[in-house]
């Protein structure tokens, strides 16, 4: 007999309590709004009235990736009322790339630069959004073009430390590559520093009746400004001899860290 029942066809109660828990799963699921896992096989997805799409950091709970409608007032260039934006943090929470304006009154035709950010909030690499061609930043210098004739060359006799080049320096790397020609006639010898904001941050070789190449690197303090603008000097001294030492810029650049 039992065997009988259970071959039998459900009837009216069994199926009034499964539409009864059919309708209890779709409330629930319409209340928590949550889809678990899901898969687009054709077509796409389309985020519609505002919407937006959040990535959320399940240890921290910080938003790593957000796309949509930006979270503030903002007039953009096309006449929206509302900028739509892109934004990816790393898992600490700072900015690490948006294509936003990320304040509440762009003010200029082709608004929403392409920003690649720092940990310390600076933008490092960004598109000119301005004349709309090229980079914003970074700022790449060249090493500049220079006299090879040495009697043009800054030139002393000094048997103290004098100034013999002097400049500004950009800081957008954590570290500046520098060369310079340094030079002493004969039976003379010299010596150079490089200073910035008037330290002395590098010491050349000794420079003995010859031509010389002079490079290195020197990296920047902790706690450095990211865009400030340090003094940069070159100073020489006569130790030795008769004649005059000389010196020449070759290269100075930005580099990363070590």
């Amino acid at each position: 007999m039992s065997g009988i029942a259970h071959a039998m066809p459900p009837g009216p109660d069994d199926l009034a309590r499964r539409v009864a828990e059919l309708e209890k799963l779709v409330q629930r699921l319409m209340a928590t709004n949550v889809l678990n896992a899901a898969t687009i096989d054709k077509g796409g997805l389309q985020i519609l009235n505002g919407g937006y799409f959040k990535v959320i950091d399940p240890n921290s709970g910080r938003i790593v990736a957000y796309l949509g409608q930006a979270g503030f007032n903002s007039t953009p260039a096309d006449g929206a009322t509302q900028q739509m934006i892109t934004k990816l943090s790393r898992d600490d929470g700072s900015l690490a790339l948006s294509v936003a304006d990320l304040n509440s009154t762009p003010g200029h035709t082709r608004q929403q630069f392409v920003g690649i950010w720092d940990r310390s909030g600076n933008v490092i690499v960004s598109d000119d959004t301005n004349g709309g061609a090229g980079l914003a930043r970074p700022h790449l210098a060249s090493s500049g073009l220079y006299s090879m004739t040495t009697s043009q060359w800054p030139t002393s006799t000094s048997a103290t430390y004098q100034n013999l080049l002097l400049g500004f320096h950009e800081r957008q790397n954590p570290g500046m590559t520098f060369a310079f020609y340094i030079h002493a006639d004969a039976g003379t010898t010299g010596q150079f520093q490089l200073t910035v904001d008037g330290t002395v941050v590098a010491t050349s070789p000794t420079v003995t009746d010859a031509f010389s190449v002079w490079s290195a690197t020197y990296y920047w303090p902790a706690g450095w400004t990211f865009g400030s603008l340090p003094q940069i000097g070159v100073d020489g001294i006569r130790l030795s001899g008769a004649g005059t030492i000389a010196v020449q810029t070759l290269l100075l650049q930005g580099v990363q860290s070590p």
